[in-house]
């Protein structure tokens, strides 16, 4: 804005101007309705004197009649016409006697229509003939040899053409002179009330568009100054209570997007006036949820005891409930608010997994440690009774002990090598790693089992190096793969080791290929739990802990790669370890670890 607007004056001007525009009109209509019925009746008081006159000599010849017409009314101003019932004119004061047959028949028109049904009629039209508004005035009557005739009479509305002339000029005067009039007054209110309101709308309009609100100058006038000197106090608070509430908005969304939770508030109808990002990802929403209604993203049950409850009894609610889309459990708590409610919904299933992971591992702990302690108990308490004498039952008992306790220790160091995989937090150094090399010592190692069992080794090793923070995990995936390779091959079978390096993606590729009895393809995705057997007996007969493929698993998320594993029944089982050469970190990696 550049200056005040003296919007206020149209407070002045406009009911003048309209009023005049109103009398105006007015009086253009009734003027117009006046002259209309005075010229009417003027005709059709003039028409029975005209009538009288030639009803005598309706009879004559047409030509003759035609002189009589223009006799009787000499003037062009106005108009006589003769019309026979069939609407044929004949004869017509304005027209000479050769062009009367060239007329059109004027038996519709209004007048001489309603002349021949009732005896007199009257109509204002624009003429056809003449292309001129006119005033009619027609009677019937008849001849002296008995036929009925029209004799009607027109004369134009020239009075009316002048006043539509004339008046909308008067109306511009007039409305001109009251404008100034009353411009004078407006000056006056303008410079002493509307120019300082004007000032302090402009002020408060922008104040809604700034959180800086302007100050106003104290102006001389006692009133004026009164009224902005409140004004001033009142922006002076306005800005005090704006800062406050936006400290307190940008602390609420801080708080809202920071937590773990999803909050959902909603107003007494059950719609959604606001959200956190936790609540969007919870309940999938990929727009903004705003406006939507409780059953959107609740059961309908749980909808009906919100809506119930908290939004009509304003008591709080607690349930539990499953998002049929995810498959996730939810714990909600429902809050009443003065209008609306307030939703925290939190994700129980992590908390439930964890819970049965932590279940299962004490369970299978359990078992994995009660077996070999129960065996070397009963070996100890046989010795105890008696047996210890018999130098071949002793020697055979204290065999089974050690080989029980080479067992509870193997499993003791396979939990302790999990729990490092698994702690995240650790990351040490990066160094260059020959896999090349690791995959050869650990060929060595499984060399005299797999002798033992007849299964012969195909290799094909590559020269391949990688960067990596623990050379001993990439060794102990790779023994325990090799080892897995052998003890669940067929006896007499093949394992194909290869170990190559590509370039399109910059990974190191590791395979073991055995030739045993499979693995059932609904056993697959569950290989690399812990304690998981698809054989039991045969995995604990083969001496496993059951946590070798577990920490496969989880060295490769260690190392930022992933492993994919296939296998067919009756033909063998292949897995492929992917690992990157650059030496990414658990952390840093988004991509599944495994692939079935």
């Amino acid at each position: 804005m550049n200056g005040p607007k003296p919007r206020l004056g149209l407070a002045l001007l406009l009911p003048t101007t309209l009023g005049i525009a109103i009398i105006g009109t007015l009086t253009w209509v009734g003027m117009t309705a006046l002259l209309r019925q005075s010229a009417t009746d003027h005709l059709a008081a003039t028409l029975p004197v005209v009538t009288d006159l030639l009803q005598p000599e309706l009879d004559r010849p047409s030509d003759a009649l035609q002189e009589l017409v223009r006799s009787v009314v000499p003037d062009e101003y106005r108009r006589l016409t003769v019309i026979e019932a069939d609407g044929v004119v004949v004869a017509d004061s304005s027209r000479s006697f050769e062009e009367l047959g060239a007329m059109d028949n004027h038996g519709r028109r209004p007048e001489v229509a309603e002349a021949f049904t009732s005896g007199a009629g009257t109509s204002i039209r624009r003429s056809p003939t003449l292309d001129e508004e006119m005033v009619y005035a027609a009677a019937r009557r008849t001849t002296p040899e008995g036929r009925s005739v029209v004799v009607r009479l027109a004369e134009p509305l020239r009075e009316l053409s002048v006043l539509r002339e004339q008046l909308p000029l008067l109306m511009l005067v007039s409305i001109a002179a009251a404008l100034m009039a009353t411009g004078f007054v407006g000056l006056w209110f303008h410079r002493d009330l509307f120019s300082p309101l004007a000032e302090l709308a402009r002020l408060a309009e922008e104040a809604t568009l700034s959180r800086k609100v302007p100050r106003l100058e104290v102006p001389r006038a006692p009133e004026a100054a009164a009224l902005t000197l409140a004004f001033n106090r009142l922006a002076e608070r306005a800005e005090e209570k704006v800062s406050e509430l936006e400290a307190e908005r940008s602390s609420l969304e801080a708080i809202l997007t920071s937590l773990s939770d999803g909050v959902v508030v909603i107003d007494e109808e059950g719609s959604i006036l606001r959200s956190n990002p936790a609540a969007a990802k919870m309940f999938g929403w990929s727009e903004d949820p705003r406006g939507a209604e409780l059953g959107s993203f609740l059961p309908e049950r749980e909808g009906h005891v919100v809506a119930s409850q908290t939004l009509v009894d304003r008591k709080p609610v607690q349930l539990e409930f499953e998002i049929e889309s995810t498959g996730h459990t939810v714990a909600l708590v429902c809050a009443p608010l003065a209008d609306g409610a307030v939703l925290t919904a939190r994700d129980l299933t992590e908390a439930q997994h964890l819970g049965q992971v932590r279940r299962d591992l004490v369970a299978n702990v359990s078992h994995e440690l009660k077996t070999p302690l129960t065996a070397i108990r009963g070996y100890a308490e046989t010795l105890a009774d008696g047996a210890v004498d018999d130098p071949e039952i002793r020697d055979r008992f204290i065999g089974r002990i050690l080989q029980q306790c080479r067992r509870l220790q193997a499993l003791l160091t396979d939990l302790l090598k999990l729990s490092w995989l698994e702690d995240k937090s650790s990351v040490e150094e990066l160094e260059t790693v020959d896999m090349g090399e690791l995959v050869t010592d650990a060929l060595e190692v499984v060399l005299p089992s797999a002798a033992e069992r007849s299964v012969s080794i195909e290799t094909n090793i590559q020269s391949a190096s990688l960067e990596s923070s623990s050379r001993e995990t990439i060794a102990e995936l790779c023994l325990n793969l090799l080892d897995n390779g052998i003890k669940y091959n067929r006896e007499g079978g093949v394992l194909s080791v290869s170990l190559e390096t590509l370039e399109e993606t910059d990974e190191v590729k590791f395979t073991v290929r055995d030739s045993g009895q499979g693995i059932p393809e609904s056993s697959l995705h569950r290989i690399f739990e812990r304690f998981y057997r698809v054989d039991r007996g045969r995995g604990r007969a083969e001496g496993g802990t059951g946590l070798g493929l577990a920490i496969v698993k989880h060295a490769v998320e260690r190392h930022g790669g992933f492993i994919e594993v296939s296998s067919e029944l009756g033909r063998g089982t292949t897995f492929e370890v992917f690992l990157p050469r650059a030496g990414r970190q658990a952390l840093e990696t988004t991509r599944d670890s495994v692939r079935v």
